[in-house]
């Protein structure tokens, strides 16, 4: 019987991890296809873009989904870059046969080795401008790489004359290199969502919220400004084009990441794609010089608030920083002795709550050092620390007051306190 039971139960486990198993990858097949979808969608996007056969879009966003993927969720991902082009080109933009392979083989080899580089140096990707430089690195490499096979294969099908091959790769180059900049920060900082920062509480003050709500509207209305003016017949709509930069270099500077990150892109979506249809008196361009001008500007356009951003938020975890080591013991992260007895004045004024001072001394902790090393010794205090923290709960005022000494100000009856304390210190002395 007990053969037959134990048998029974490893069938049963057996079952429940084949279960899990079939379960975890149905997810990833479909966290695969809802990424093919996104950057299929970001591929048909430049159907507003190019007016002949041989002709180059201006910005491909899909470059900055399909890098920002496959350096989420591993190379393995490259795979969806195919899928989606092949798709692209059977239902939306026909290619000659002859271009279709060189077509999958520029967006999926020059990502899959920008990937690579990228994650070979850092696996996790933040906000910061070490991490933005390191991407942009590796944004030329897809750049160039993408532009290399492309260029060549549309010359090798016949699609532009030999002569053009070095407009086409160039023009390719700075596409890829556009959509990079503007797409890519805003879906990796989607992506790497539980990797991020959590945002400042500010950002949900009514004051916060009426800064916003203005900056939205005046962001809109510079849009429309410019396509206004230039709907009359100026020479120079982007003259305008500083405006909406510093409204994005105030975003950058006032509001959260994912504001800045996802007007910057909207920004630069719209102005390339006024240029690209020639909307709102700006002429698509017609020569090279002209082409590289104007994506350098936007490339530039998208970069500046990326930098701004990034050097905002690594100044605020440098003062976090500094403030977690000013005011909390770094062993047990509880507060430290000065801090502790600054908030304790304080709530001790405006509290009109009943409030239970709780100390605690180790006897004899000096043993543990001298027995079993001060390493062991940092562990009893740490998780002593835990055991404080976890039986009075967040809201109270706990300390490291010393070497082997805590200390407890919590809104607490008397007898509640005690029945309290009683059961901490015989959590104490479980401690093995």
């Amino acid at each position: 019987m007990r053969r037959r039971t134990s048998t029974r139960k490893h069938a049963f486990m057996t079952f429940r991890g084949e279960t899990g198993f079939m379960q975890a990858g149905l997810a990833r097949l479909l966290r695969g296809a809802l990424l093919t979808g996104l950057y299929f969608a970001g591929a048909v996007i430049t159907v507003f873009y190019p007016h002949t056969p041989g002709d180059v879009t201006l910005f491909w966003p899909a470059s900055g989904i399909g890098l920002a993927v496959v350096l989420r969720y591993g190379l393995g991902y490259v795979a969806i870059i195919p899928i989606a082009m092949l798709g692209l080109h059977l239902l939306f933009v026909p290619v000659p046969r002859e271009f279709l392979a060189y077509s999958l083989a520029s967006n999926t080899v020059a990502t899959l080795l920008a990937a690579w580089y990228v994650r070979n140096h850092r696996r996790v990707i933040q906000l910061r401008i070490s991490d933005g430089v390191l991407l942009l690195r590796g944004g030329l490499i897809l750049s160039l790489i993408g532009a290399f096979i492309g260029a060549y294969g549309m010359v090798r099908a016949g699609m532009v004359p030999a002569a053009e091959g070095g407009r086409v790769a160039l023009q390719w180059a700075l596409g890829d290199l556009l959509g990079l900049t503007t797409i890519g920060p805003v879906v990796l900082y989607v992506l790497y969502g539980r990797y991020r920062t959590p945002e400042s509480v500010e950002a949900g003050h009514a004051t916060r919220l009426r800064e916003l709500s203005i900056w939205t509207l005046l962001l809109v209305m510079v849009m429309l400004l410019i396509y206004m003016v230039g709907s009359i017949g100026t020479q120079y709509p982007l003259a305008l084009a500083s405006l909406p930069l510093a409204l994005l270099l105030w975003a950058a500077a006032r509001f959260s990441p994912m504001v800045t990150l996802a007007s910057t892109a909207v920004t630069i979506f719209c102005i390339s794609l006024m240029t690209g249809l020639g909307l709102g008196g700006f002429e698509r361009p017609a020569t090279l010089h002209d082409s590289a001008l104007l994506m350098i500007m936007l490339v530039m356009y998208s970069i500046i608030p990326v930098l701004l951003l990034a050097s905002r938020q690594e100044h605020a975890h440098i003062t976090a920083a500094l403030h977690q080591r000013a005011t909390r013991d770094t062993l047990t992260g509880l507060l430290n002795r000065d801090t502790f007895e600054e908030q304790a004045r304080q709530l001790l004024v405006a509290s009109t709550d009943t409030l239970t001072l709780f100390y605690a001394d180790l006897d004899h902790f000096k043993l543990v050092n001298d027995s079993a090393s001060h390493v062991a010794g940092d562990e009893m205090i740490r998780r002593m620390g835990g055991l404080v923290r976890d039986e009075f709960g967040e809201h109270a005022l706990h300390a490291r007051t010393g070497g082997d000494e805590f200390a407890v100000l919590v809104a607490m009856d008397e007898r509640t306190a005690s029945t309290r304390a009683r059961r901490l210190l015989s959590a104490i002395e479980g401690l093995k």
